[in-house]
């Protein structure tokens, strides 16, 4: 359970956390909060997962893991804000 994880485990989800909340500063509070708590949950929850079947330490793998889910949250979040693009990308997909 996520109780019993270690000082070392949190000190670097806090560092990853914010890492990811310094890297928004020209995005709104709410926009930053969720990208935080979104990435960040992402990587605590799959961190013991990844970290047995890959053989890494835990830590380390949920620090990968917040900031891949940061990226990839960046990424889709950019893609959905740029409409042209994903006008583009759906029309060539269905044609239309």
């Amino acid at each position: 359970m996520w109780l019993e994880k270690s000082y070392e485990f949190w000190a670097g989800v806090l560092a990853a956390s914010v890492y990811v909340y310094q890297t928004h500063k020209e995005k709104a509070l709410p926009s930053r909060l969720l990208m935080v708590v979104g990435s960040s949950l992402l990587g605590v929850s799959l961190a013991s997962e990844v970290s047995a079947s890959r053989g890494a330490p835990e830590t380390l793998c949920a620090v990968l893991l917040i900031a891949g889910g940061y990226l990839a949250l960046d990424i889709v979040g950019a893609l959905i804000q740029d409409r042209k693009f994903l006008q583009e990308i759906l029309s060539k997909r269905f044609g239309k």
